[in-house]
C-alpha cells in the first residue's frame, strides 16, 4: 500500500485524496490549518508552514513517503529539491513544482521554449511596477509571481490604480516571495485550461479544452467542452506538450492559454496538479482529472478518455464571515434536478468570495438556475457574468430579460430579448420571450408579430394560447377559436388559460 504526502489539503486535495482511497493508498494530508478538506477524508493528518524548511523536512523524514503530491503553491521547494535528489518521489518533479510555483520562472521557461507569451516584466517594489508598466503600455495587468486561483490580480491604467494593484498583489500573495509580475493586457476571445497527462513513459495525454470565466481573478465557472477550432486546439496541444516534457515527471497539468481574436494561442500559466477549473470533469469525463492524477502517479495505464456529455462547474461562494457554525442554503431546491450534482469541500471557515462548493450541471442554465432560484437580483447579476465571458450565447441575453421582467424593469428586459433575437433569430423562445413581455405591456400588435413567429418555429401550447388570447381581444373569434382549441390539448398552464378563455367567448370546447 503506497503512502502519499499530499502537501495542500483544500478541495482540490480532497477530491484526490479520495480518487486515491479508491485505489489502496493511504494518504498524509497536511496544511497550516485543521480539519482541511482533505483531512476529512484521509488517514492521517499534519498541521503546520509548509514554507518551515525544518518542519517540511521533518514531516517527510517522519512518514518516508512512496510519493510526495503538492497541491498548494506556499511550500518551500527547496526542500523537495532535495528530497527527489535523496530517492523521493515528488509529483509530477521537484523541477515542475519548482518552476511553476513561481510565475516568473515558469514564465521564463515557456519563452525559453518558445511559446507565445504576454510581454512582461517583474518588479519587487511599487516604484518598481510603475516604471515596468509604463516601459509595457496603457493597461496591464498585475500578479504576485506565487499565489493561487488568481488571488492577488488586477489590472491598472494609470499610477494610482498601480498602487492599488502593488497593495493588492501584496494581500494575495504566498509565500516569501515579494514580487509582482506586470504584463501587456490582451484584448482576449476567450481563455481555455486544457488538461494535460504526462505518464512517467513519456507519454502525453489530453481532456477537452475546458473554458472558464473570471472575476475577481478567480475563477466563476468553467464548461466542458469549450468551442474551438481544431487549428486552435493543435497548437494548444503542442504547446503544452512542450511544456509538460519539459518539466517532466508524471501526473495532471492544468495548462492554460489566452486565445485573441485572430485565432492566436498564447500561454498564460501551468499547474503542476488538478486544476479547480477542471472540477467539471466530475461531471463530463469517464474519468475526473483527479483519477487520472492518481493513475499518472502510481504509473498506472491511462486509459482512453471520453467526454461523455457537456457540462459546466459553477463555484459556490461564501457571503461573509463565519467560523463553526453556518449553513449552505437551497442545496435541497437544487438536487431536484435530475442534472445538478453537487460538492460540498467542508472547510471549516467562511470569508466574503470564499469558494465552498461547486454546482456540476449539464449546462450553465442549470446551474444558474440552482443558485437563483427565486432571487431576480442574484440572476441577473450572474447573467451579467455570463454574459461577459460568452456574448454570442442568446440564451444569456434571454435569462438576464427574464429576470429583469420579475425585477418589473421592462425596458431592460426588452433590449436584452432584443439582443437574444440579433445573437440567434431562429430560435423559437427568443421570440415567444419578448412576444409575452409586449402581450403583458398591452402591446397587441407586436406581441402577435413576435408570437407568430415563435409559433412558426414551434408551435407551443404557450404560443398558442397567447395568439387565441390576441385574436379574441381583436374580435376575430374564429382565429381565437383555432388557436385556443389547439392549446386546450395540452396539460400544463396555458392549457388551462386557454379553455377558460373558450368558456368565457362563449366558445365549446371539440369532445
Amino acid at each position: 500500500m503506497k503512502q502519499i504526502l499530499l502537501l495542500g489539503s483544500g478541495e482540490l486535495g480532497k477530491e484526490l485524496t479520495i480518487s486515491l482511497k479508491r485505489i489502496g493508498c493511504n494518504v498524509i494530508a497536511c496544511d497550516a490549518y485543521e480539519n482541511a478538506p482533505a483531512m476529512q477524508v484521509s488517514d492521517k493528518n499534519e498541521v503546520f508552514n509548509m514554507l518551515d524548511k525544518e518542519k517540511l523536512n521533518a514531516i517527510i523524514n517522519k512518514h518516508k513517503p512512496d510519493f510526495i503530491v503538492p497541491e498548494v503553491e506556499a511550500i518551500e521547494t527547496s526542500v523537495l529539491i532535495d528530497a527527489e535528489k535523496n530517492g523521493y518521489n515528488v509529483i509530477p518533479s521537484a523541477k515542475a513544482v519548482n518552476l511553476t510555483m513561481n510565475r516568473d520562472r515558469i514564465r521564463d521557461r515557456a519563452k525559453h521554449l518558445g511559446l507565445k507569451t504576454a510581454n512582461c516584466a517583474y518588479a519587487e517594489t511599487e516604484e518598481e511596477l510603475i516604471l515596468e508598466a509604463n516601459k509595457i503600455g496603457t493597461k496591464v495587468a498585475v500578479k504576485p509571481v506565487m499565489s493561487s486561483s488568481g488571488k492577488g490580480q488586477s489590472y491598472a491604467n494609470s499610477e494610482d490604480e498601480l498602487k492599488v494593484s502593488w497593495k493588492f498583489a501584496l494581500e494575495g500573495m504566498r509565500g516569501n516571495r515579494k514580487r509582482v509580475i506586470v504584463e501587456e493586457f490582451i484584448d482576449f476571445e476567450y481563455e481555455i485550461t486544457l488538461l494535460t497527462i504526462l505518464e512517467k513513459s513519456g507519454k502525453v495525454t489530453f481532456c477537452d479544452p475546458i473554458g472558464h470565466f473570471q472575476k475577481r481573478g478567480d475563477y466563476q465557472y468553467s464548461w466542458q467542452p469549450a468551442e474551438c477550432s481544431q487549428d486552435v486546439i493543435r497548437k494548444a496541444q503542442e504547446a503544452a506538450k512542450k511544456m509538460v516534457l519539459d518539466l517532466g515527471g508524471s501526473g495532471i497539468f492544468g495548462v492554460e492559454f489566452f486565445i485573441d481574436k485572430k485565432g492566436e494561442v498564447i500561454f498564460s500559466e501551468l499547474s503542476p496538479r488538478p486544476h479547480d477549473t477542471g472540477m467539471v470533469t466530475m461531471f463530463t469525463q469517464n474519468f475526473s482529472e483527479f483519477d487520472l492524477h492518481a493513475r499518472a502517479i502510481l504509473d498506472f495505464t491511462i486509459p482512453k478518455i471520453e467526454l461523455c456529455k457537456k457540462g459546466v462547474s459553477q463555484v459556490i461562494l461564501a457571503n461573509k464571515n463565519a467560523k463553526g457554525k453556518f449553513l449552505i442554503k437551497g442545496i435541497e431546491n437544487a438536487f431536484k434536478d435530475k442534472n445538478i450534482d453537487i460538492r460540498i469541500f467542508g472547510k471549516p471557515e467562511t470569508k466574503p468570495y470564499r469558494r465552498m462548493g461547486v454546482i456540476l450541471a449539464s449546462n450553465l442554465k442549470k446551474a444558474k438556475q440552482a443558485l437563483s432560484k427565486n432571487e431576480p437580483e442574484r440572476a441577473a447579476e450572474l447573467m451579467d457574468e455570463a454574459i461577459a465571458a460568452q456574448p454570442m450565447e442568446s440564451e444569456f441575453w434571454r435569462l438576464r430579460g427574464d429576470a429583469w421582467v420579475l425585477l418589473q424593469d421592462f425596458e431592460r428586459a426588452e433590449a436584452d430579448y432584443s439582443e437574444a433575437i440579433s445573437k440567434n433569430d431562429s430560435y423559437y423562445l427568443n421570440y415567444l420571450s419578448r412576444g409575452e413581455l409586449y402581450f403583458q405591456q398591452e402591446k397587441s400588435m407586436k406581441a402577435f408579430a413576435d408570437v407568430q413567429i415563435s409559433y412558426d418555429f414551434l408551435p407551443t401550447y404557450r404560443a398558442s394560447y397567447l395568439l387565441g388570447k390576441i385574436a379574441g381581444q381583436r374580435g376575430d373569434l374564429e382565429k381565437a377559436k383555432g388557436y385556443l382549441q389547439a392549446a386546450s390539448l395540452g396539460i400544463g398552464v396555458s392549457s388551462k388559460l386557454a379553455q377558460r378563455e373558450l368558456e368565457a367567448l362563449g366558445i365549446k370546447l371539440k369532445p
